[in-house]
């Protein structure tokens, strides 16, 4: 199975060496197609989670490299991307539910915990600091319902009836695009605008994680609460102090949030760990 998953990972390798070597002048994008289409015929033909768990991530992955060289081209954001693959990291992160846990389960949901956090902040510190160009309409018609669509139908094929949930987190993610595009040229709501997103949708992990007796979506939801704190902190308070009231409001702010939140954490995993 590894060397499989070894022979899969040099398809890739292989893919772009002979495009370099050729000095092809090609779609980039293409070559991750063409690595994914590799992914998918062997996880067709072999049925294991390495393979399922490469075509999870490059086909995405090549949709997102699609959208990001239409934004580039008319100097665009490729924010959309970003949102979408949010929402698809969701989608894997609940494949494993009550008594789901097949190993292409609990692969997607390594797979969605690990990139989870790092999308959401993405997504909520994409601004634009210049004025951008306008991406055309009809690849708007194609990749906004694609980036929206495409992590309901899968989790509608996870989850049977049980996805509800993600219909809430698609309209979470998709508020993203509604963040302020300046939020430091303007008034107290768009400076509070993406801590109170994130905040929101830290909350909703851990109640999420609660119902369904999830312990990594309490503890992603608890990391995911302690950054918005820490990064409000630094980008909105620390700077109004002087040196020394900052660091020690600094250590402060780590000393009892760490308190709090980590015994917060042990009494919701307390709750869970008997039922999971």
């Amino acid at each position: 199975m590894a060397l499989h998953g070894i022979g899969t990972i040099a398809a890739g390798a292989g893919i772009y060496l002979s495009a370099q070597i050729f000095n092809l002048q090609e779609h980039w994008p293409g070559g991750i197609m063409l690595w994914g289409a590799a992914a998918w015929i062997a996880w067709w033909i072999l049925r294991d989670w390495v393979q399922a768990a490469l075509a999870a991530m490059l086909t995405p992955a090549w949709l997102a490299a699609e959208w990001i060289d239409i934004a580039e081209r008319h100097h665009a954001s490729g924010k959309w991307a970003m949102q979408g693959l949010l929402l698809l990291a969701l989608t894997y992160l609940s494949a494993c539910y009550g008594a789901h846990r097949s190993p292409v389960r609990r692969v997607l949901m390594w797979i969605g915990g690990i990139t989870l956090l790092p999308l959401a902040i993405y997504c909520a510190a994409d601004f634009e600091w210049a004025t951008r160009g306008r991406i055309p309409t009809s690849a708007y018609l194609i990749g906004i319902p694609l980036a929206i669509l495409g992590p309901i139908i899968l989790a509608w094929i996870l989850r049977g009836k049980e996805i509800w949930q993600l219909a809430v987190c698609a309209v979470w993610t998709t508020a993203a695009s509604l963040l302020p595009t300046y939020p430091f040229h303007g008034g107290l709501a768009p400076r509070l605008a993406p801590y109170l997103w994130t905040a929101v949708g830290s909350i909703g992990l851990i109640t999420w994680g609660l119902r369904e007796d999830r312990m990594e979506r309490i503890n992603l939801g608890i990391v995911g609460f302690g950054l918005t704190i820490l990064v409000f902190y630094f980008s909105s308070v620390m700077d109004k102090l002087d040196r020394s009231a900052s660091l020690i409001g600094l250590g402060l702010l780590f000393l009892l949030l760490g308190w709090f939140l980590e015994k917060l954490r042990r009494r919701l995993v307390a709750r869970v760990e008997g039922p999971a």
